[in-house]
């Protein structure tokens, strides 16, 4: 409703037509002449007083305030009453109620007036009109006054009051938020322009928001007054996402004159958030662990609860994952994920966690910073590669070192992991191994003899193992051990024989095969080997070897087998003991005779012999010694004998 100037007062509303309620403006004049006139002459005793309210102050960024007049009469109601009220310069009246009714007021010579009368049946009551005032745009702060009068009439005598109460109200510059800094990852301190009042330490009265916030609530859990108009909050949960923005608004705060922080009511740090980056405070297997299995959970703790995370967060390489597979990780509780793999070979195996930016990252959105680790992967067992002495070799010695070479390092090695059975072992004994160096174990072993060795490494489950905990399977091999040097079990002809050629075949037969036999191992003496002559030996097999002798003469005939060091030998390097016998040699020589019957005896030249029978052959002779041949004795010209009859033509040998 607007109020115009006029040289009237505010009446009636509706004239008679609305008893009790203000009739519309007239002229001034007529109304002034009027009422005064009739009040003169119905005067009635009583006073009136008027009491302003103001609000005690008012903001410049305000547009308007309320004012209220409270009309107090006392004894009897005047006939008539004006209430007149100055505003500071330039500002205005919009709106006035008397009781909750409409009522206009008229704005003469830069004051408001309002008439209240009995003509037409309403008295003058106590009551209370209200008003707005608006105030100019610019305004600048400061006190600004209201003044103001009540004028009446009783018993025909005119009185004027000045309205008691409230004379001026404060203009002030409003309150705002200067700045907002953040402090710790869950403190935030803001300034204001000027004082606030209680409100400023209540939590609700605060809005947290910015892309800082990260988990920390809208509110804060407590406002400290840190003197200067400066207010901590502070967070007892939660945390900023690093570099953020964080805006605080100062949402419910009011000065110390009740108004609300005006604007701006909010400050933002620029990129100032703190919090903490996630961690990962432990792994499962730990780092640099040796893992057995080809398919194996990974338990990754983090220092805080996480997000985001999925398989593709856990990178695998090196030659031990070339086959393998991250399943889907679940959360175990406690910042505990745990990741499946599968298809690990052995190898190496390196792993990379969140190696991309927000891969996985806390609530507050905080990346975890790429974590890298490695585990050596073994799903292979041990494996023997060489063993010393070998499978089949022959041992010469009593004691002997049994080295074991094994396809890596090997753990709890002892001598009962080496078991030997056979008939050169009956005796034997394990001493405690020794690690050589390079994969190398030794077992030290004495006590064996001549036989077969049987070894059988790692029989039992658990025996042997890698690092790792992979058993080495069992291994068996068998050596022989050879400690008895060759001996000659019989020799043909037997000792003691008597021979009856002079040439012959001697064959020794050996305890084992022998190896370095020759001819000059075979060694003749006696009156019957002047001329004797040892050929090469042959190997006839079954470890007999043949030596064949010519040139024997009737005589005794000493035989001396390897009677040298290093003569014979059998396959380790062992020398046969020399061995001696004899035999007899007894060639009967023929004994041919001439044609005159004479034994031939010695013959040292051509010389014709003659038989009993020409079909008799001479049986008894040395073919070494001579030579014969069958002759007719006619043809020869030994003519006593008739045609056809036989002779044999004999000579020395040599001759």
């Amino acid at each position: 409703m607007s109020t115009t100037e006029t040289s009237g007062v505010a009446t009636n509303e509706n004239n008679a037509s609305r008893a009790g309620k203000p009739r519309r403006a007239r002229t001034a004049i007529m109304l002034s002449l009027w009422l005064f006139t009739a009040l003169a002459s119905t005067g009635l005793a009583g006073t009136v007083a008027v009491t302003r309210n103001l609000p005690s102050s008012v903001l410049t960024t305000d547009t308007s305030c309320q004012v209220a007049l409270t009309i107090a009469v006392t004894d009897t109601s005047p006939n008539g009453l004006i209430i007149t009220e100055s505003l500071p310069a330039n500002w205005t009246i919009s709106e006035a109620t008397w009781e909750g009714n409409t009522l206009d007021p008229v704005l003469i010579g830069g004051e408001y007036k309002w008439l209240f009368d009995t003509h037409g049946g309403q008295a003058v009551a106590a009551g209370t009109m209200a008003y707005t005032v608006n105030i100019p745009d610019g305004t600048s702060a400061g006190s600004y006054a209201f003044s103001g009068t009540a004028k009446w009439m009783d018993n025909e005598t005119e009185t004027t009051e000045t309205a008691i109460g409230d004379t001026s109200m404060e203009v002030l510059t409003p309150v705002s938020v200067a700045s907002a800094t953040v402090q710790t990852g869950r403190s935030v301190s803001l300034v204001f322009s000027d004082d606030v009042g209680s409100s400023a330490v209540l939590g609700s009265n605060y809005v947290l928001s910015g892309d800082g916030k990260g988990t920390l609530t809208e509110n804060p859990d407590t406002v400290s007054d840190q003197g200067n108009d400066t207010y901590l909050l502070s967070w007892i949960a939660g945390e900023m996402a690093i570099g953020g923005s964080i805006t605080v608004t100062a949402a419910g705060v009011l000065d110390t004159n009740g108004h609300p922080v005006g604007t701006p009511a909010a400050a933002t740090h620029e990129g100032a958030g703190i919090g903490e980056y996630p961690e990962v405070a432990a792994v499962v297997p730990t780092m640099g662990s040796v893992v057995t299995s080809a398919s194996i959970t990974v338990d990754v703790t983090f220092s805080e609860t996480v997000i985001g995370v999925d398989a593709t967060d856990l990178v695998l390489t090196g030659t031990g994952t070339t086959a393998a597979a991250v399943g889907t990780p679940t959360d175990q509780g406690g910042n505990v994920w745990r990741f499946a793999v599968t298809g690990l070979t052995t190898g190496p195996a390196n792993i990379s966690l969140a190696p991309d930016a927000s891969d996985i990252e806390d609530s507050a959105g905080n990346d975890l910073a790429n974590a890298t680790w490695s585990y050596t992967v073994d799903v292979n067992p041990p494996e023997v590669l060489t063993v010393v002495p070998s499978e089949g070799a022959v041992v010469t010695a009593s004691t002997v070192d049994v080295d074991v070479t094994f396809s890596e390092a090997v753990i709890g090695v002892d001598s009962t992991d080496l078991v030997l059975t056979g008939t050169g072992a009956t005796a034997a004994t394990v001493g405690a191994p020794a690690d050589q160096g390079d994969n190398v174990w030794r077992f030290p072993v004495s006590g064996l003899t001549s036989g077969a060795v049987d070894v059988s490494l790692a029989a039992d489950a658990s025996d042997i193992e890698d690092t790792a905990g992979n058993d080495l399977a069992g291994e068996t091999w068998t050596f022989t051990v050879d400690v008895d040097p060759p001996e000659v079990l019989t020799v043909v002809p037997i000792e003691g024989s008597m021979v009856t050629a002079t040439a012959i075949d001697i064959d020794v037969t050996f305890s084992e095969a022998v190896v370095g036999v020759d001819s000059t191992d075979l060694v003749l003496s006696g009156t019957g080997t002047d001329a004797a002559v040892v050929g090469t030996p042959t190997d006839q097999g079954g470890n007999v070897w043949r030596f064949p002798v010519s040139g024997l003469a009737s005589g005794a005939v000493d035989v001396s087998l390897a009677a040298d060091a290093g003569d014979i030998q059998d396959g380790t390097g062992k020398d046969l003991p020399s061995s001696n016998w004899a035999y007899t040699v007894s060639i009967a020589v023929p004994h041919p005779y001439d044609a005159d019957g004479n034994w031939v005896i010695g013959a040292t030249e051509l010389q014709t012999l003659k038989t009993d029978w020409a079909n008799d052959a001479i049986s008894e002779y040395d073919p070494d010694f001579f030579l014969l041949w069958t002759i007719d004795l006619y043809e020869a010209g030994v003519y006593e004998y008739g045609h056809g009859e036989s002779g044999y033509s004999v000579w020395q040998a040599g001759e």
